[in-house]
């Protein structure tokens, strides 16, 4: 009988403190369905090799990309000090609309 009690109060905690994430899972999965039934969405750089790419062409509307150096390095992750990858430079970058009217 000790044994029934003490499995199901364990139970009970662990049904307790799942409850909350698992309302959160469930939540999030019915909002992302309501959206792809309502909304098609298409990514802009589909068909495009979008790294290192410094003109793109969105729906007749071509986007340049400049970048402007800050002279400040990135942060190595643990991989790329593992693998001895060299930090990368940290740029601003600016968007410039152009239109070929």
């Amino acid at each position: 009988m000790k044994k029934l009690i003490y499995l199901s109060t364990i139970s009970i905690f662990l049904l307790a403190i799942s409850i909350s994430p698992l309302f959160n899972y469930i939540r999030e999965y019915i909002i992302s369905d309501q959206i792809n039934q309502r909304y098609e969405i298409t990514h802009a750089e589909k068909g495009y090799n979008t790294l290192n790419v410094q003109e793109l062409t969105v729906v007749d509307k071509n986007i340049k990309i400049q970048e402007e150096n800050t002279g400040r390095k990135a942060e190595l992750t643990l991989w790329d000090a593992d693998e001895n990858v060299p930090p990368g430079d940290i740029v601003r970058n600016k968007y410039s609309p152009k239109t070929d009217r």
